[in-house]
């Protein structure tokens, strides 16, 4: 068993490989199948990014969490049966009755045997797909008695009373050390020593900002997090102490969680308030409010004021249609450009990308807004060398139309400086 200290991106990875080796082969023995366990923060997305590696790959996908189950619900109900005299055609014997006549011991004791009721919280090639993953989460909050009655999942015969785990099948175990607060019930020598590979989990910034970019997250919340990355999870649930409640209240901590969820309740207010007023921004109190239910209160005003820099923000059409001066840009704070940055590219994604991976094509007028926004960050260059160079490798890492309308012939002759400026700072187009 190895052990280590990864980033959830890499222990993703990992499970990506073993299951895709395994789709290659219809061998079961040639397959890496022992489970893989993961300890990492509360919060992070262990669990979230598992699933939707599930989805990535299409396969099957089952959840169970170990701390709201009992050892029955993984075993599945004892069932116990006499055993009865058979003929040799298979029949029952009976009795004068009509009864079937059971059989017995030595002793005269009716022989019984025990077998197990179908467990419906398995997967079953049948009705969840020939390959999938099968994640046991909350491990280490469970009782002791919740973690034995996997054991046989775990092991080579993958079997656990009368069911079989199918072949094509990965185990995935999650949980959180003893450091990462909240109940920890422990983890025996005997549940690791199942497992290949156990690592602990880093929470590592840019793979959620990876993430954050991929999935819709709100354009503040990732600005903010750019801005300073150790706002993503500060300190762990660990750091929590009776101190930090006070009468009636709850302690809330930042977590990669906690920030989608404001993110998503960002969105949706957004939207809400644009179509009733035509404003695209909301107000400072109810941003604050948002935050302080979401992240807590330790960053809640610090982060709604920064969202009230959105106000300041430099028109983003403005910028694809090649309006703003270098001027311009030099007169707003830090902030308003990391926000800047994050909306140019949100606008790649949200009206450009679409209609680009349907034809697979640019347009004059795609390569046109690559050439103007080029050239603006070119400009902050003088100002801002890591924003400027950011903010190209982000474009063209996470708009493929970018990337795309920047090879375009016509390109070269909108933005004259581009080449040079990736050579020089070494930027590789993708």
């Amino acid at each position: 068993m190895g052990t280590s200290n990864m980033s959830l991106k890499q222990f993703r990875d990992c499970v990506k490989e073993e299951i895709e080796a395994s789709m290659a082969t219809d061998n079961p023995d040639e397959q890496l199948w022992g489970p893989d366990l993961a300890l990492g923060p509360a919060g992070m997305g262990k669990t979230w990014s598992i699933h939707a590696l599930a989805k990535e790959l299409g396969i099957g996908y089952k959840e169970i969490r170990l701390l709201s189950i009992d050892p029955q619900d993984i075993t599945g109900l004892v069932d116990i049966q006499e055993i009865y005299q058979k003929k040799p055609d298979g029949s029952l014997v009976l009795d004068a009755n009509g009864s079937p006549i059971p059989v017995r011991d030595s002793n005269g004791n009716i022989k019984k045997k025990t077998s197990y009721f179908a467990n419906e919280l398995m997967p079953r090639v049948e009705t969840d797909g020939e390959y999938g993953i099968l994640v046991f989460d909350e491990i280490t909050s469970a009782s002791r008695a919740n973690r034995t009655a996997v054991y046989g999942l775990l092991d080579s015969t993958r079997k656990i009373g009368s069911y079989v785990l199918p072949p094509h099948w990965k185990v995935v175990c999650l949980g959180n050390s003893i450091n990462d607060g909240g109940d920890f019930e422990g983890l025996e020598q005997a549940f690791i020593s199942r497992c290949t590979t156990a690592t602990y989990l880093n929470c590592n910034t840019d793979d959620w900002l990876d993430w954050a970019r991929a999935n819709n997250v709100n354009p503040s919340v990732i600005a903010y997090i750019e801005y300073d990355k150790s706002r993503l999870y500060p300190h762990s649930l660990g750091d929590v102490n009776d101190s930090d409640f006070e009468e009636g209240g709850i302690a809330l901590n930042p977590t990669p969680r906690s920030w989608t969820a404001l993110s998503s309740k960002l969105t949706i207010y957004e939207k809400m308030l644009k179509q009733k007023t035509g404003q695209e921004y909301l107000p400072y109190e109810r941003v604050e409010l948002y935050a302080q239910a979401t992240v807590g209160d330790e960053f809640s005003s610090e982060f709604a004021t920064f969202y009230n820099l959105n106000n300041e923000l430099i028109p983003i059409e403005s910028i694809i249609k090649g309006e703003v001066t270098k001027e311009q840009t030099n007169r707003v704070d830090d902030e308003v450009i990391y926000l800047t940055i994050e909306h140019v590219l949100n606008y790649f994604i949200t009206n450009m990308q679409g209609q680009y991976e349907k034809t697979q094509s640019v347009t004059d007028d795609d390569i046109t807004a690559a050439a103007n926004v080029s050239n603006w960050f070119i400009d902050l260059a003088d100002r801002a060398l890591d924003m400027s160079v950011t903010g190209i490798k982000l474009l063209s890492a996470k708009a493929t139309v970018f990337s795309s309308a920047v090879l375009e012939p016509s390109f070269d002759a909108k933005c004259p400086r581009f080449s040079e400026f990736c050579i020089n700072n070494s930027i590789i187009m993708k």
